[in-house]
């Protein structure tokens, strides 16, 4: 699946959900992947300070030929806001190594070509109570409705 959404997910709380990396290649595969998470609040990057709210359980794995694994991804919203997120991947070569002076942080070498996996989104999100109507019964049936109202006001 390319769009995957955990829907509305209660903040503090966690969901978990499932990808599937297919290899449908006669050669065995290895592969990492990388998460990119934005939301609708534009403060939020600033003051999350990079903390990303999905975690990849085994972010690097390996797949045989013709076959399939299944990644177990783990949401923990901490904020009330929508979360977007990006699942790009990378293919790790065999025998791949560092050639001497590469820099690991600039995107453009081979090492750190990623692609786009799949796409992921999720509502942080509050419980709410919401009370239409209120009964009184037994010793405090004599009590009036509008008392009771006062009771369970929370602004006060």
């Amino acid at each position: 699946e390319m769009y995957k959404d955990f829907g509305s997910v209660i903040v503090g709380s966690s969901v978990t959900s499932e990808i599937t990396v297919i290899n449908n290649n006669d050669c065995p595969m290895d592969y990492e992947l990388f998460v990119k998470q934005t939301s609708d609040d534009p403060l939020a990057d600033k003051t999350v300070c990079g903390i990303c709210v999905l975690e990849i359980e085994k972010p690097i794995g390996h797949v045989e030929a013709r076959s399939r694994a299944t990644v177990r991804c783990r949401l923990r919203p901490t904020r009330l806001i929508s979360y977007q997120f990006t699942i790009e991947y990378r293919i790790i070569y065999p025998n791949e190594e560092e050639p001497a002076g590469s820099d690991r942080t600039n995107p453009d070498t081979p090492r750190n070509v990623r692609e786009t996996f799949c796409y992921m989104t999720a509502n942080g999100v509050y419980p709410k109570l919401k009370v239409n109507d209120i009964k009184c019964l037994g010793s405090a049936s004599t009590l009036s409705q509008d008392y009771f109202w006062r009771l369970l006001s929370i602004d006060q």
